[in-house]
């Protein structure tokens, strides 16, 4: 199990974080606003996607064939996983006084 988890903060940072830190250094021009916006996301993402992995595994695990049950649990986590995310960000946007892609 310790190295599913590695794994998947592994793929996280290198699919979520990286792409997505550098979009917002584009986008907002200072890295450690960018850097925020980017580990905010990327911990929801990650946390989002273990959640829907656990109910995924309790829902479908025999209720179709594996192909299904394998392509059926992939979509079930990246919708978690982006909807997490997004979750994330508004919860920092709510408990912040200055939101970081905001400039100032």
């Amino acid at each position: 199990m310790a190295g599913f988890i590695l794994v998947q903060v592994l793929i996280v940072a290198a699919l979520v974080f990286v792409p997505m830190f550098i979009i917002a250094i584009g986008i907002l021009r200072e890295p450690m606003r960018a850097f925020v916006l980017s580990s905010w996301f990327s911990i929801g993402a990650t946390f989002g996607g273990f959640m829907a992995l656990a109910l995924a595994r309790l829902v479908l695990t025999h209720r179709h064939s594996e192909d299904i049950n394998s392509m059926l649990t992939a979509l079930f986590v990246v919708a978690g996983a982006a909807a997490f995310g997004v979750l994330a960000v508004f919860v920092l946007n709510k408990n912040s006084r200055n939101p970081p892609w905001r400039r100032n």
